[in-house]
């Protein structure tokens, strides 16, 4: 069962909050991760008693940026995984259409399933993975979690971003990125005693 003080805690010192549907959502979320673990690699043996902070409050410290609190639109999940960062956003952020993009199938039959538990209707799995011609040019907000090593990730995920779109490189160390990113927006906290660096650009004009 999730930990739901330990959750409140971790999204509190993060300086954010959530509402209660989007809470509820998450703990549907963490839920599933612990009763699909042991049939499905979604997350180490060894993170997964530590969810709720190394995991949801990571994905939704996304919510400290003021760029994406400006940006509505479409947003894209690159390996997606677990669904972090995507599923906690979409929770928290109705607004967005989500796009998971996660090419193991029963991680997208995870996927699937906690989108309609959680009856987050506005998120949806795809099987593909990079590069995806097909989705070039379609989000407003590109987001990966540990798919390609920091300072290249850029060059991979920028061919998704729309026009003046953003993309966000989640980190634990500050990040240079490749000279066709113009950074906008950097961030730095600690979670879980860990420090936790956020890196927001978009294509250099």
């Amino acid at each position: 069962m999730t930990d739901t003080d330990t959750l409140h805690k971790a999204i509190s010192s993060l300086g954010i909050s959530i509402e209660d549907k989007a809470f509820a959502a998450i703990s549907v979320h963490l839920d599933l991760l612990r009763k699909w673990a042991p049939k499905v690699n979604l997350v180490s043996k060894t993170d997964l008693p530590f969810a709720e902070v190394r995991h949801t409050a990571d994905a939704l410290s996304l919510l400290r940026l003021r760029s994406i609190q400006e940006t509505t639109g479409r947003l894209i999940d690159v390996g997606s995984g677990a669904g972090y960062p995507g599923i906690p956003l979409a929770a928290a952020r109705p607004d967005l259409e989500v796009v998971l993009l996660e090419p193991r199938k029963k991680r997208g039959a995870f996927l699937t399933q906690v989108i309609r538990q959680a009856r987050l209707n506005h998120a949806s799995w795809h099987d593909g993975r990079l590069p995806e011609p097909s989705l070039n040019g379609l989000f407003d907000i590109v987001v990966s979690r540990a798919t390609f090593p920091p300072d290249t990730l850029f060059t991979h995920i920028q061919p998704l971003l729309a026009p003046n779109g953003i993309a966000v490189v989640m980190s634990s160390e500050t990040v240079e990125l490749s000279p066709e990113a113009q950074i906008i927006e950097r961030d730095r906290f600690t979670l879980g005693g860990q420090v936790r660096h956020l890196t927001v650009a978009k294509l250099s004009a």
